[in-house]
């Protein structure tokens, strides 16, 4: 057996997805919902905590059940992309004090998510033209993460005194990682399917 077999995954069955796209859509409509509902309570760690716990879902469900819950995703991508960004997003909120740093950052994070659901309704058999218009909401969203991935990392780097400003790294790896690896493929697919 060859490593792309071992690599491939079968749609997950609708049940395991729902799961996932429940999470997504509540983290979604929660940090839209923040100001106005709640301005003064935070939600960032439990963001973190949620995303955390659904990203480790998916792996989970990819390596156990060789189940694909976000569309054409395969174990490797599962690994290199939620198992990384889990390991970043845990590192950061045990040693930086997120309520007061990389703010806008934390927000583009909840908003990237569109990515994973339209990746979930891709499964569904959702049309077309409804996954290019999420497409483009989701490229939208990518170039402020991106943005403030550089302007919030610079930002941390520059205003603390410590050793955590070098975690302002991570910020900066995010961003190129989106700009070589995820830009490309957005635009190739809308493309492809326009």
């Amino acid at each position: 057996m060859n490593i792309i077999n071992m690599n491939k995954l079968i749609p997950a069955k609708p049940f395991l997805y729902n799961i996932s796209l429940f999470g997504y859509i509540f983290l979604y409509i929660r940090q839209i919902a923040k100001p106005y509902l709640f301005p003064e309570y935070s939600i960032t760690y439990s963001n973190i905590f949620i995303l955390n716990f659904i990203y480790m879902y998916e792996t989970l469900v990819a390596l156990l059940l060789k189940q694909s819950i976000l569309y054409k995703w395969n174990t490797k991508n599962y690994l290199e992309h939620h198992l990384v960004s889990n390991i970043f997003m845990l590192n950061n909120s045990i040693f930086i004090d997120l309520e007061n740093n990389f703010i806008n950052m934390q927000k583009c994070c909840i908003y990237i998510n569109s990515y994973e659901i339209t990746a979930i309704l891709q499964n569904m058999n959702i049309s077309k033209k409804y996954i290019i218009l999420l497409k483009f909401i989701s490229l939208y969203n990518l170039f402020n993460l991106i943005y403030y991935e550089i302007i919030d990392s610079y930002s941390y780097y520059n205003s603390i005194g410590n050793n955590t400003k070098y975690l302002s790294i991570l910020g900066f790896i995010a961003a190129i990682y989106h700009i070589f690896i995820i830009i490309p493929s957005t635009l190739k697919f809308i493309k492809k399917n326009i």
